[in-house]
């Protein structure tokens, strides 16, 4: 409506010069007395505000106005020759596209470049939120290790007590290994793997691992895990599906009342495993889709947002499974939740390595 309301304000305008140049080479005398170049304004408003037709619109428009409809001589009414005049509209047409084109292609490259600074500016503003965002995040499970290993030096617990503590050391420092593996995923100096290289592992107790991982979004409790093939293993790296399944696992609570349960399906064939995980939170608007393989989107940002995080754990995990030779896609609707889908390649197994199980 305002851009509409814009084009009218224009148009208004052109009408305006259009009519004050008639009136000037008429008060004058006529055409013989000053050449009608004024009519040039409205024609170069109008390639500006408009476009090329505008422009030729405008063009045409006003050499009528003082071609034929404007007396060469207005004391003794004498018309404009019709070579005259029609040269002259020629020529305004032709200086009018002209001169349209090239303004035209000029605010194309001002919007292009403008666009482009914009998007640096957004890049650099992300690049800090990130940079203080990572800070917080590894300061985290370090805070914890620190603190584990300043009550151990004090010598002040029992054996017995030694236990969850020596617990919380090891979760605190395999939680800092997964986010430099994120960290490194995000800005791809991880390489890809040797589908030989991989090792067996069993996703349902790896998922569970991972829920007990986040015991402090009652990750246990929450997830369900559901598989057909319970005590089947497959070929994989769990140094990379892992901290991949971390933070599908770890949106899928963040994002989700802490209520409502998080659906977690195995799925096992001879080609591919499908490993499904969906939430029943707040989900996304196409537009947040579109952009939540984005590295450091998040859905709620600023100071004032609920929930911590770097804003790459999907940036990351797709790559980590690409560098599996799988796939990551995400689906969502707003107010029905998010589900995220990982299918990798299910790689035969030689016998001796089905012995060990991960």
């Amino acid at each position: 409506m305002q851009r509409l309301r814009a084009h009218w304000t224009t148009i208004g305008s052109l009408a305006l010069w259009l009519s004050l140049s008639w009136l000037i080479v008429y008060a004058a005398g006529g055409a013989n007395t000053i050449p009608p170049h004024v009519v040039f304004i409205p024609v170069f408003l109008a390639g500006w505000r408009l476009g090329v037709w505008a422009a030729v619109a405008t063009a045409a428009l006003g050499g009528i106005i003082t071609g034929p409809l404007l007396p060469a001589d207005v004391a003794g009414s004498v018309a404009q020759p019709v070579t005259d005049w029609s040269v002259r509209l020629g020529f305004f047409v032709g200086i009018g596209a002209f001169v349209a084109v090239i303004v035209q292609r000029w605010r194309a490259e001002a919007t292009r470049a403008m666009r482009l600074a914009h998007r640096e500016q957004d890049l650099a503003m992300r690049e800090s939120i990130f940079l203080q965002s990572i800070s917080h995040e590894l300061r985290s499970p370090l805070t914890v290790i620190m603190g584990v290993v300043y009550t151990l030096e004090q010598r002040a617990i029992m054996s017995d007590a030694a236990e969850p503590l020596i617990e919380s050391l090891r979760r605190g420092v395999e939680r800092l290994d997964r986010l430099c593996t994120m960290a490194l995923a995000s800005v791809g100096v991880l390489d890809s793997v040797d589908p030989g290289s991989a090792v067996p592992l069993n996703p349902r107790r790896l998922m569970l691992e991972v829920a007990d991982e986040l015991s402090d979004l009652d990750g246990r409790r929450r997830l369900m895990v559901q598989s057909p093939n319970e005590e089947r293993s497959i070929g994989s790296h769990p140094r990379l599906l892992r901290p991949a399944l971390s933070a599908l696992v770890e949106n899928a609570l963040k994002f989700s009342p802490s209520e409502t349960p998080v659906e977690a399906v195995i799925t096992i064939e001879a080609e591919e495993t499908r490993i499904s995980i969906r939430d029943f939170g707040d989900g996304m608007d196409p537009e947040m889709l579109g952009r939540a393989f984005d590295p450091f989107i998040q859905q709620d940002e600023g100071l004032s947002r609920r929930h911590d995080g770097m804003g790459i754990g999907l940036f990351a995990a797709r790559r980590l499974i690409e560098q599996l030779h799988g796939e990551l896609a995400i689906t969502s609707q707003p107010g029905r939740g998010t589900e995220a889908v990982v299918i990798l390649p299910t790689p035969e197994l030689p016998a001796a390595k089905r012995l060990s199980i991960i």
